[in-house]
Order: C-alpha cells, then sequence, then structure tokens
C-alpha cells in the first residue's frame, strides 16, 4: 500500500483533453502518461459525457439560470467575460 503523497511505481495511461492545467510541466512530472485527445470528440470518447454526465450539465446549468444569473450584476460578470474560467468552473460545481 503507497502512503500518502507517493507516486505509484508503474506509469498509467491517463485519457483527457487539452484543458490548460493538464498540461503544464507540474502537471507531466507525475508517472502517467498523457494522452490527449482531439479537441471537439469529448462525447465519443467519454460517453458519459453523452449520457448521465450531460443530463447533469443541463440540470446544473437550469439551476445556475435560475439562482445565481437571477442577480443583474451577476449576469453582467458573466456576460462580459469579467469572470475567469476558473470562476466559472467554481460556479458550477
Amino acid at each position: 500500500m503507497r502512503g500518502r503523497g507517493e507516486l505509484p511505481k508503474a506509469r498509467s495511461i491517463l485519457i483527457m483533453h487539452n484543458f490548460h492545467a493538464q498540461t503544464t510541466h507540474e502537471f507531466k512530472e507525475y508517472l502517467a502518461l498523457a494522452w490527449y485527445g482531439p479537441s471537439e470528440c469529448t462525447d465519443e470518447v467519454q460517453p458519459v459525457d453523452a449520457g448521465a454526465g450531460r443530463f447533469l450539465k443541463v440540470e446544473v446549468g437550469r439551476q445556475m439560470d435560475i439562482i445565481w444569473l437571477e442577480q443583474s450584476d451577476n449576469l453582467e460578470r458573466w456576460e462580459t467575460a469579467s469572470l475567469t474560467a476558473s470562476d466559472r468552473r467554481v460556479l458550477i460545481t
């Protein structure tokens, strides 16, 4: 059993999209072999995005529209791109 913070002894493959945080040098230091799939095909290689994941994304978006974007200053921040991508991810989780 590995201790906390200990890296695995064998390499593994990790299939993901080209999200910036997953392409940094720090991310690449771990023992996983990263395979970056082509853009715009996540639903083809990650079926959860087309099924249960899609349902969850739609429901989260609906709740966000109802609760968070009802406030005019929040809607303005969303539409004027004054929210960073990181801020947006926090809001939908």
